[in-house]
């Protein structure tokens, strides 16, 4: 097998990959990952249809005082949870501070994630529903080892593609006039965070999960 060909390339799009999907259910939590853009929140909802599992997009810990903050989601509910216990973190997000703490402490954000991400999971492991995670830190974070013997999926939509599709989710001329320019100028500024570096972190992950899943 050759590398190379399963790699997320910048122009052209690829078929998602799936690895452990035939013990989803018996592993009662799947994981889908991907490019900011790439179609995770539609994929996961798909999945969620066909497997009736919940979701947990994982967006909804520094979305809890923003986009989320009247989600009556599961997801939200154990995030508010998990902020009670962590008071630091909840000031952060509560201040509108997490994205900007992702920027300059990376490895303080991914630490935070780690918690999370594990609260979540013990959360799922005491209870017999399905579950999907979705979301971006699952390659930025999490270290690939520990999804080798777990259900995933990676979306190997393309760097290009990917960001078109934020841009045209967020971006709306029509609505809002030339006042849009500012924010299209800030997608394409963090655009390079979002894509051109991460499709190098998201790479490194799908080679460390090839290289394992298939013993190389």
């Amino acid at each position: 097998m050759n590398f190379k060909t399963k790699f997320i390339s910048f122009f052209k799009s690829k078929d998602l990959l799936s690895f452990n999907l035939d013990i989803y259910g018996v592993s009662n939590i799947l994981f889908v990952t991907g490019l900011s853009g790439s179609g995770k929140s539609t994929k996961a909802t798909k999945l969620g249809k066909r497997y009736n599992a919940i979701v947990f997009e994982l967006d909804n810990l520094g979305g809890f005082y923003g986009k989320f903050k009247n989600s009556k989601e599961l997801i939200h509910e154990l995030t508010k949870d998990f902020l009670k216990s962590n008071q630091e973190l909840d000031e952060i997000i509560r201040k509108n501070k997490f994205v900007k703490l992702k920027i300059e402490n990376f490895n303080e954000y991914s630490n935070w994630i780690i918690k999370y991400f594990e609260y979540l999971v013990h959360f799922c492991n005491n209870n017999e529903k399905l579950y999907i995670f979705e979301g971006t830190q699952i390659f930025k974070c999490i270290n690939p080892n520990y999804f080798v013997n777990k259900p995933l999926i990676i979306l190997r939509t393309s760097v290009l593609k990917s960001f078109m599709r934020r841009i045209k989710r967020q971006v709306n001329f029509r609505k809002n006039g030339l006042r849009e320019f500012r924010h299209l100028k800030k997608l394409i500024i963090d655009s390079k965070r979002l894509h051109y570096e991460d499709v190098k972190v998201i790479n490194n992950f799908l080679y460390c999960i090839e290289k394992a899943y298939f013993n190389f």
